[in-house]
């Protein structure tokens, strides 16, 4: 039997193992400097990411005359869905640092995947297109943007697009299990291997 390796040579034991083809883990791959560098940066960037939309949920909550601008409601639901994004960041590095529990990890990694990803996913899609209608009615409309778009239009807008993102997370929940295992199962892979 004859087999061909990566680096074009040919061996003819059938007993062969090249262990140059087995996965390795990231310390090896990247090093350990690398890695914790990689960890301090995403642990940084979800902070930022959630302490800087909360800032914004905050201001548009307190403030009334931004509660009444459509516009920022629109803003203040994305940044529930940015907040979201923050959040999964830090999740995804704790959750590999503090569980060791293949059980554990599954669930975690499981709800991570489609709850918190998939709201901070399509929000980020949805209330984006929110905010190029808003403005595209402001732009070509300007005197009449006040009648079109009024507050309560924009939490109908909001609430619906909050709707169609949680069915979208459900679907993809329900008709995409044997894709989640394998995500599931690579990411509980990742996981044992930066714990050790």
């Amino acid at each position: 039997m004859t087999e061909m390796s990566f680096n074009s040579t040919t061996t003819e034991t059938s007993n062969h193992v090249d262990t140059s083809l087995q996965p390795q883990s990231e310390d090896e791959i990247l090093g350990p400097t690398l890695v914790w560098t990689y960890i301090g940066l995403r642990t940084l960037q979800g902070i930022f990411a959630m302490v800087g939309n909360l800032i914004t949920i905050i201001a548009v909550l307190k403030f009334e005359f931004l509660r009444e601008n459509s516009a920022c409601r629109i803003v203040a639901a994305l940044a529930i869905a940015d907040f979201f994004g923050g959040f999964n960041s830090l999740l995804g590095i704790f959750v590999r640092q503090l569980f060791s529990s293949v059980t554990v990890l599954k669930a975690i990694c499981y709800v991570r995947a489609y709850l918190v990803q998939m709201l901070s996913l399509y929000g980020n899609v949805y209330f984006n297109l929110l905010i190029t209608i808003d403005r595209y009615i402001f732009i070509t409309r300007p005197l009449r943007y006040f009648t079109i778009v009024t507050p309560q239009r924009a939490l109908r807008a909001i609430s619906i697009a909050w709707t169609l993102i949680f069915l979208q997370s459900v679907l993809m929940l329900a008709f995409t299990p044997q894709v989640q295992e394998q995500k599931i199962s690579s990411s509980v892979a990742g996981t044992r291997l930066w714990a050790t």
